[in-house]
């Protein structure tokens, strides 16, 4: 780097930048540009995206780690906060098991301020017999949660006080078109409920668990790996080379005009010599 002075103000030449790192060279030259980290893949989708890359979770990786009968995309209006449903029994079953996966993508991580009103249509939608209780409530977010947030689901009657203590501003006009007051009847019903069910999945869990799915490579590609560095040929030129270095030797004798049969009849020329060597290699 140089620096020139000009009426008191600096110019600097900067150095060339180094190489991006993680940079692979033949997907470089495909035009396929840098690798995008799964994260930040996560991160471009839109809502009903992530929402589809959930649902391709829950359908293809939830079967080979536990039984169940089918999974669905719930997500859309009149949904009642269900946006993908993983059912364990046939309809034919009461009451029948079933898991519930909540997909939230913010710019930021998830809160409980935000989560507080997914979970009051839960209590409030259970309360008023729409559907029974799941048994595991999961988060499913790119960006994970706050940790104020995670403490609370570490914690279940500290996320059953939070909800109670903020149900008016947090919930009340956040469920449907009327405001669902809290009185007492419904206060026992959110005490009897188990919090436990709440939970949140780890993003890099999320991505792992999705590898394992036949969707994963559509979704994230497979980036090429890198070749390491070929083995230097040996000094002297072995039995399976023969045929392709006897016409090594005819193409150098021709560039030569003389008769090549060994690397010493062209040991004077060292661009021979080096053309030489790289085929080999």
């Amino acid at each position: 780097m140089t620096k020139v002075t000009v009426k008191h103000q600096t110019i600097e030449n900067l150095s060339a930048p180094t190489p991006w790192p993680n940079a692979n060279a033949r997907l470089l030259g495909l035009g396929v540009g840098l690798p995008v980290q799964p994260l930040d893949r996560l991160a471009q989708f839109s809502p009903k995206e992530f929402e589809r890359f959930t649902l391709e979770w829950a359908s293809d990786f939830l079967p080979k780690v536990q039984g169940f009968y089918e999974a669905q995309q719930r997500g859309g209006a009149g949904d009642k906060g269900r946006d993908v449903i993983v059912w364990f029994d046939p309809p034919s079953v009461k009451p029948r098991r079933w898991s519930l996966y909540q997909c939230k993508h913010y710019e930021t991580r998830l809160g409980a301020g935000t989560a507080a009103a997914e979970i009051g249509k839960v209590l409030h939608y259970t309360y008023i017999g729409d559907y029974t209780a799941p048994v595991e409530y999961w988060f499913v977010t790119h960006l994970g949660v706050t940790s104020d947030f995670q403490d609370m689901l570490d914690d279940p009657s500290r996320l059953r006080e939070y909800i109670l203590t903020n149900w008016n501003e947090r919930c009340a006009n956040k469920i449907g078109k009327q405001k669902v007051p809290l009185d007492d009847a419904f206060k026992q019903h959110i005490d009897a409920f188990d919090f436990s069910i709440f939970r949140a999945k780890q993003p890099l869990d999320l991505i792992k668990e999705h590898s394992q799915t036949r969707y994963h490579l559509t979704v994230f590609g497979a980036p090429l790996i890198e070749r390491p560095p070929p083995p230097a040929p040996p000094s002297a030129v072995a039995a399976g080379e023969t045929e392709y270095v006897t016409q090594l030797y005819e193409v150098i004798g021709e560039a030569l005009g003389a008769k090549v049969a060994s690397a010493s009849d062209f040991a004077d020329h060292a661009s021979y010599t080096r053309l030489f060597d790289r085929s080999r290699i």
